[in-house]
Parts: C-alpha cells; sequence; structure tokens
C-alpha cells in the first residue's frame, strides 16, 4: 500500500462524489460486515504485535484535513480517515486481506470506496 498516492487521491475522490449517495451506500450491510470483520483482525494483532501509533493517528488526521477540505463534510473525512488509520494499522501489523487491498486500490485511483468493493 502507498499511503502517499492514496492520501494524495482523496481529493479527487471527494470531488468526484455525491456525498449523500456515498455515504449511504458507506453503511450497507455488503461494506459495512466487511470493514468491520477486517477492524476486528486488527484489533486482535494489536493484543499481539506492535505498530505506530504515532504515525497512525498523524495518517488519519492527514487523511481526514485532505477529505474535509474538499468535501466539507465531517461524516466523510471521519470514514476516510479511519479507512486510513485501518489500512495503516493493518500493514503495520502484516496483515493481508483482499477485501483491505481492494479498499486501498480504490483510494489509489481517486476513488471513494463503498458499496462492493
Amino acid at each position: 500500500m502507498n499511503f502517499r498516492k492514496m492520501l494524495s487521491g482523496i481529493p479527487h475522490a471527494m470531488s468526484s462524489i455525491y456525498i449523500d449517495k456515498a455515504l449511504e451506500q458507506r453503511y450497507v450491510e455488503e461494506f459495512e460486515s466487511e470493514w468491520m470483520r477486517v477492524y476486528n483482525l486488527v484489533e486482535q494483532g494489536k493484543k499481539e504485535g506492535s505498530w505506530d501509533k504515532e504515525k497512525s493517528d498523524k495518517i488519519r488526521e492527514e487523511a481526514f484535513m485532505k477529505a474535509f477540505e474538499v468535501s466539507e463534510n465531517e461524516e466523510i473525512a471521519a470514514l476516510v480517515s479511519d479507512d486510513f488509520g485501518l489500512m495503516f494499522e493493518a500493514k503495520s501489523l502484516k496483515i493481508k486481506d483482499k477485501w483491505l487491498d481492494d479498499m486501498a486500490f480504490e483510494y489509489e485511483y481517486g476513488h471513494f470506496p463503498y458499496g462492493r468493493l
């Protein structure tokens, strides 16, 4: 995962979405259950491994600021921040997951991930 590339794609991702539709699609069962599945893997990994919380917080903050700057929507910005935190922490803990890779791919190519990946 190339976090610099993904972070640089946030403005494009935010400018090309309809916020209401994107939010609606983020909370569909298919997306939300996969996100929570990976989140639980990461939380379990944190109990057994080490990760850089300070760096995770910085990446999350940068992702939030970039998303908010373009979207002017705190909910979208918070979701982007959570995604970047999840991706960074999974990578730090060496957690491999196809769904997470698909979400990272969306960001790398300037798309806000939602719905079926």
